[in-house]
């Protein structure tokens, strides 16, 4: 019997950093995350929302990274083929210190999702009762708490992947 696959909410801004890794050739645990496990293996379940979509296509509009419109398009539209996109996500205000992560965290609690994968010290170093809201559980809220964890930690604590350097990366599970 195979164990169900993890699900996860990403922050956008993981995504941005992914493509700049990708635009550049460099390797980074978001681009792992990414470009092999998300797209290529479809190691783990990820669900986003219209809202998460377009922060990153604004975001990647405005990059220093030269990147085209058409580039923009296609990586956005490769995100969200990938992806479980909620249409339940309306922009509700979750009460997070910096009102912008409130689109990840709505589209968690509205998803079976496990993880909220996050650079963002906001969500990372939450107060006790933002921690509390983001982990309660119950009747018509959720069936489990989430855990916010960073790239590195999904990718390499959470997904089995192998700590390197640089080159080839291989999963260890």
């Amino acid at each position: 019997m195979s164990r169900p696959l993890t699900s996860a909410v990403i922050d956008p801004t993981i995504f941005v950093s992914a493509a700049i890794a990708i635009d550049a050739g460099r390797f980074s645990a978001s681009r792992i995350l990414v470009e092999d496990a998300l797209i290529r293996l479809g190691l783990f379940v990820h669900f986003t929302s219209a809202l998460i979509l377009y922060e990153l296509g604004d975001v990647l509009a405005r990059t220093r990274v030269p990147f085209t419109n058409e580039n923009v398009v296609d990586y956005v539209s490769l995100v969200a083929r990938a992806s479980t996109l909620l249409t339940s996500v309306q922009g509700v205000v979750m009460g997070c210190r910096d009102a912008r992560d409130d689109k990840v965290l709505e589209c968690a609690m509205n998803a079976p999702a496990q993880f909220i994968v996050t650079r963002d010290r906001d969500l990372l170093e939450a107060t006790p009762g933002e921690k509390y809201a983001i982990a309660k559980t119950g009747p018509g809220i959720r069936d489990a708490p989430i855990s916010v964890v960073t790239v590195e930690a999904f990718v390499y604590d959470v997904l089995g992947y192998e700590r390197t350097v640089r080159g080839v990366v291989e999963r260890s599970r």
